[in-house]
């Protein structure tokens, strides 16, 4: 027997609530993660060096804590912020596929804007893969472009 109207409108209205709460929730995260990324490139201190892990969102206790650069100490070694050991070591052993011109200093600032980004777009797919938060996958993703095209800006120079 086919479902009576008053359920469908029921149903139909619980759906409705349900997309407009998903949407605003996106927003939030989406907002979240785009202030997260100002506070990384401005290198706001008192943000990035506060208790909580930049990437799973966990208060560190003191022994668990350290501080990562996002593009590297070679590149940016002011630009830090504070992570749990556990993303830190996820976060280092990303940085060792990078493009090879990451390990060596004095690179253009085309490489090195590329490596932040690149830093930037690591911690975000490992915000996506800890804590689900769709919005950060997107963000990463949205950031290829720009870094394969500054890191091929500079291939030959």
């Amino acid at each position: 027997m086919p479902p009576t109207e008053s359920l469908l409108v029921k149903l139909n209205s619980e759906l409705k609530k349900a997309e407009e709460d998903y949407i605003k929730n996106l927003s939030k995260e989406l907002s979240d993660l785009i202030k997260l990324i100002n506070f990384i490139i401005s290198n706001n201190e008192e943000f990035l060096r506060s208790p909580i892990c930049k990437v799973c969102d966990k208060l560190i206790k003191d022994n668990d804590s350290e501080l990562h650069h996002p593009s590297g100490w070679k590149h940016n070694p002011n630009i830090v912020l504070t992570v749990c050991k556990s993303c830190h070591q996820e976060l280092s052993k990303r940085q060792m596929v990078w493009d090879k011109r990451w390990e060596l200093a004095d690179q253009t600032e085309n490489v090195r804007n590329a490596f932040l980004l690149q830093g930037i777009s690591d911690i975000l797919m490992l915000r996506y893969v800890k804590l689900n938060e769709a919005s950060a996958l997107f963000l990463s993703n949205s950031l290829c472009y720009t870094i394969s095209t500054l890191l091929g800006a500079d291939k030959h120079g």
